[in-house]
């Protein structure tokens, strides 16, 4: 009887979840996110967003300027590549920190007092502890692609950062690994919920 009740409430929830709209994080292009790389300058819901590339230190500062700003302020310093999006609400910025080949931080900026906040070490940890040990949890990466209407949740991916060796090897890893995909405090970085789903996640990922 238990084997019954179990058997039938597992098919109602592969039901109920197939019937929600879902989200493919592989194939999502939101143009919300600004790509950084040398000397940029991007206006974005009213904000001027402008990085400066120094070519003898190779280093690189975002800037930001309000209407309310007298001048630009510096918002964030880096040394090779990052992806920024403004929060809905707008005062925020999320920050995927590309920091060598295939490595990624992600950090999330008060814009208000520039302090800086690192959002993805907890998803790390819980993705090594979780993940099966074939899939090599060690060469995963994480890095933010969404923010929920009111700022209050941050979707990290943890996406493959394998080097592969030739063809063969890189698609045996990518039969073998799994993104899963974490929701967290953007805050502090607390890990609130965790879509198994391999890159696949509701549209509203933020109810659980």
């Amino acid at each position: 009887m238990k084997t019954a009740v179990y058997l039938f409430l597992t098919l109602l929830f592969i039901l109920i979840s197939a019937c929600q709209p879902s989200l493919n994080l592989n194939d999502d292009g939101s143009c919300s996110w600004i790509d950084f790389s040398q000397n940029d300058t991007v206006v974005q819901n009213g904000y001027q967003i402008h990085q400066d590339f120094d070519p003898n230190s190779f280093e690189r500062k975002l800037y930001l300027q309000r209407e309310s700003d007298k001048e630009p302020v510096l918002i964030y310093t880096h040394g090779r590549a990052i992806e920024a999006r403004l929060a809905n609400q707008g005062g925020i910025m999320l920050i995927n920190d590309h920091f060598a080949t295939k490595a990624c931080k992600v950090f999330v900026v008060d814009l208000q007092s520039q302090k800086k906040c690192r959002i993805d070490e907890n998803v790390r940890q819980a993705y090594r502890r979780d993940a099966p040990a074939q899939w090599h949890a060690r060469y995963a990466i994480p890095e933010a692609v969404d923010i929920c209407p009111n700022d209050k949740m941050v979707l990290i991916e943890m996406k493959s950062g394998y080097m592969a060796k030739n063809f063969e090897d890189a698609e045996q890893f990518g039969q073998r690994f799994q993104a899963w995909s974490y929701v967290v405090n953007p805050m502090n970085g607390e890990v609130m919920h965790c879509y198994q789903t391999n890159g696949i996640v509701p549209k509203r990922w933020w109810v659980f």
